[in-house]
């Protein structure tokens, strides 16, 4: 017991130490290299193209009267999508994320490089095929739904 208190102590010493070297300023940088880098149009795109991928294979299995009650659904989902993903609520957490990962000297060099016109219209590019390159994905995980489940229910089934 007498050891584990002091590691105890030096460990969380260390993690109150880290959340300290945060500063200000190197949070007011993440949030710049956020801003440059589109994280906020990429994340919601990439929610809303794999929401609506959801919603389409959803659809396509549904009789006339289920996917209009199914439409009403997906509206009020969006609305409760919209509430709990917002920018306002990723934000804090992505910056948080970003501000242990990258040092102010990275954010410094890559600012920079991430503003000049030629990435930013790379940025731009990849947002608009998000929904391109998750449909792919997508249909490739539709072939695997049936052996996915057969595999769950082959290892549930066996005898420990």
């Amino acid at each position: 017991m007498k050891t584990i208190l002091p590691t105890l102590l030096a460990v969380i010493l260390c993690l109150v130490t880290q959340a300290q070297d945060i500063t200000a300023e190197h949070r007011a940088s993440v949030v710049k290299m956020l801003e440059v880098s589109k994280v906020k149009e990429q994340s919601v795109t990439a929610m809303n193209s794999a929401f609506d991928t959801q919603m389409k294979a959803a659809l396509k299995t549904m009789t006339e009267e289920q996917k209009v009650k199914m439409q009403r659904a997906i509206t009020r989902i969006r609305a409760l999508m919209a509430e709990a993903l917002s920018w306002e609520v990723l934000e804090p957490k992505l910056v948080d994320i970003y501000s242990k990962k990258f040092s102010q000297e990275e954010i410094d060099a890559i600012i920079p490089l991430l503003s000049k016109p030629e990435m930013q219209t790379f940025l731009t590019k990849q947002i608009q095929l998000i929904p391109e390159t998750s449909a792919i994905g997508a249909e490739a995980t539709v072939g695997l739904q049936a052996k996915i489940q057969a595999i769950v229910m082959e290892e549930l089934s066996k005898p420990e």
